[in-house]
């Protein structure tokens, strides 16, 4: 006659041994891997030695797809040195090339302020208040896109846009900043406007 202890046992032995069957059967393939990995002498040993895409690497295919998520169009209002209060439209698109994955287009608007080198010259702050604006190409880098200018539309002055870098600035916001030559450039944080 068997007791209840002994039932209990036999409740406790089978349940044991369908957990271990289940996590064989869910672990297999992990368990196959690894007796692979040490046949071959653990070629995949050293992980550290893959590529990460959370290194900064400017081509992985990860730091592309997450600067997606800004695509649309952003703008921002801000004094910026030598220039003024200035205005910043910018629109960031995908592009088909693999080496530079993006496109964005740029609006500057800048209006001299007393003390400023458009105020100090008339003409010069006309020029300023007429919208500059850029086709630029760009790819991932530092976290950030970093464009090259493509074409320039509407300059008139000195000191063409060369260079703009977009940066995630938090989870709402861009931090933007342009590069004009040997000229200051200029940074603000852009909103999102649009699609």
């Amino acid at each position: 006659m068997e007791t209840p202890k002994s039932n209990g046992l036999r409740f406790i032995f089978l349940g044991l041994l369908v957990t271990a069957l289940f996590c064989l059967a869910m672990c297999g393939v992990t368990l196959r891997r690894t007796i692979t990995n040490l046949a071959r002498g653990g070629q995949e040993a050293n992980i550290g030695a893959r590529p990460s895409p959370f290194r900064g690497n400017a081509t992985s295919e990860l730091a592309a797809a997450r600067m997606r998520l800004y695509a649309g169009r952003w703008m921002g209002n801000a004094p910026v040195r030598d220039q003024g209060i200035c205005s910043l439209i910018f629109e960031l698109r995908d592009r088909t090339d693999v080496r530079t994955p993006f496109s964005g287009y740029t609006t500057l608007t800048c209006m001299g302020m007393s003390g400023s080198r458009a105020a100090a010259n008339p003409f010069s702050a006309m020029l300023q208040r007429s919208p500059r604006s850029a086709i630029l190409i760009g790819a991932p880098a530092g976290g950030g896109i970093s464009f090259r200018v493509d074409r320039l539309i509407g300059t008139g002055e000195d000191c063409p846009m060369t260079g703009f870098t977009a940066l995630p600035f938090g989870t709402t916001q861009l931090a933007a900043q342009w590069q004009s030559g040997a000229c200051p450039g200029g940074d603000m944080l852009l909103n999102k406007v649009g699609q």
